[in-house]
């Protein structure tokens, strides 16, 4: 009832179509209502699961120490999507 019609995609399974490049960012830091309202498996932003933001088809993935709300306001997540904008990746290394 939290998210309304939204509730209705969350059944369904992460489609990224193959002619795009998509990155997914996933925030650990373990804070705001999803911590008491509903247990989520370890690690996640107190709102999603990391694991759930691993989808097929994904250019990039990246885990910053960040809440859900705090990742809208991350200069580090600003600077991680500038990078995949221009170079179609984060950084050396992410996956």
């Amino acid at each position: 009832w939290a998210v309304g019609q939204a509730a209705a995609r969350l059944d369904q399974p992460a489609r990224i179509p193959a002619d795009r490049e998509v990155a997914m960012i996933a925030g650990d830091r373990a804070v705001g209502l999803g911590q008491w309202l509903g247990r989520l498996p370890q690690p996640h932003d107190g709102t999603v699961a990391v694991a759930e933001t691993r989808v097929p088809g994904l250019q990039a993935h990246r885990v910053i120490h960040a809440s859900h709300t705090g990742l809208v306001f991350s200069a580090e997540v600003a600077d991680a999507c500038e990078r995949f904008l221009k170079n179609g990746h984060f950084a050396q290394g992410d996956r």
